[in-house]
């Protein structure tokens, strides 16, 4: 299977983006081939651990202007009936209802839940939809395709395993207070 990924990456903004769309590619090219495209290229002496496929859409004349030229140009980089997995806070409802036609499905990554989509998953890893409120839910559901699924709140999250886990062991102490007793005057 083709799975593509559309994110931005720049040393201003969206490394969050670039590293969500690098652990899923990399998870998932043990059984499918993953390209990941972004607005430039980038250098790969920077990434050469990452064994990975990188294409972009611009040259250094051109830049992002629109979802709808955005669109046009990624349908030309990639295979028809492929998974495409979108992490761009650009991206939005225009861009998708172009680029679903040429692919088999659709997922957007997005943090913001009053966002249009038109996607077939929409993973959003906010700890505040983990248990939404009707009146959230209701919002992210009219603001999507009508058959899209919900992956929403922290354990969608991609966080790599590679961190460690810091234990630290508690000394425990005991501290006694007491009381002294109050002694009455007579006089």
């Amino acid at each position: 299977m083709n799975i593509y990924f559309r994110t931005n990456y720049n040393i201003q903004q969206g490394i969050g983006n670039f590293m969500r769309a690098v652990t899923l590619a990399t998870k998932l090219q043990k059984n499918n081939f993953c390209t990941i495209i972004l607005d430039k290229k980038i250098d790969k002496k920077k990434f050469k651990n990452l064994n990975l496929n990188f294409d972009y859409l611009y040259n250094d004349n051109y830049q992002f202007k629109s979802e709808v030229v955005d669109a046009k140009k990624f349908s030309l980089r990639i295979k028809k009936n492929s998974i495409i997995i979108v992490d761009d806070y650009r991206i939005g409802e225009v861009w998708e209802k172009i680029v679903t036609k040429n692919s088999k499905k659709l997922v957007a990554i997005c943090d913001n839940y009053k966002k249009k989509h038109y996607v077939d998953f929409l993973i959003n890893t906010k700890p505040l939809l983990n248990n939404p409120n009707p009146k959230i839910f209701n919002n992210i559901k009219n603001n999507n395709k009508r058959n899209c699924s919900f992956l929403l709140g922290h354990k969608y999250a991609f966080i790599k395993n590679s961190s460690k886990i810091i234990i630290k062991k508690k000394k425990t102490f005991t501290i006694n207070f007491y009381k002294k007793k109050k002694k009455k005057l007579l006089i």
